[in-house]
């Protein structure tokens, strides 16, 4: 069996979610034969192997493709991040986008905003694979302020 660390920024969050950059064809029974369920890819349109939604498919694992544009997060591509991440609450979870950047981005709102963790940890697991460049930083900043609970 292919070993998951040769993945593109190969990342494994917790015993049930891992992240990475986009897998090649060739990988993606590794990721099945790791006992994942479902596969969400936060690429842009342009940048998804046109294969993939039915090679998931034919390995039976379910598929969500919710496409991210590089230069322009959305706070609608948030919450629907979060939407589908509690979705699939349960299930053992592979996400991914082109370089895991975004994905990290987008984990680490998920995890402080919907999750409650500490932003210090959340964080750690974003460094391990960038420091956000302005574009995202800044779609970062106000993803915190629109999504973070309200404080008594």
């Amino acid at each position: 069996m292919q070993s998951l660390n040769t993945i593109r920024d190969f990342l494994q969050l917790t015993d049930t979610i891992a992240t990475s950059g986009q897998p090649k064809l060739s990988q993606f029974e590794a990721i099945k034969d790791a006992g994942y369920e479902s596969v969400i890819n936060l690429a842009d349109v342009d940048d998804s192997p046109e294969a993939e939604p039915a090679t998931w498919a034919k390995l039976g694992l379910d598929y969500t493709h919710l496409p991210v544009v590089w230069e322009q997060p959305t706070l609608d591509n948030a919450q629907q991040f979060f939407e589908l991440m509690k979705q699939q609450d349960g299930k053992k979870l592979y996400v991914h986008c082109v370089a895991n950047r975004r994905v990290s981005a987008f984990m680490y709102l998920y995890r402080i905003t919907q999750l409650h963790m500490p932003e210090i940890e959340a964080r750690r697991a974003l460094n391990t694979l960038w420091v956000p460049n302005p574009i995202w930083q800044a779609f970062i900043d106000t993803a915190l302020q629109h999504f973070a609970p309200p404080k008594f």
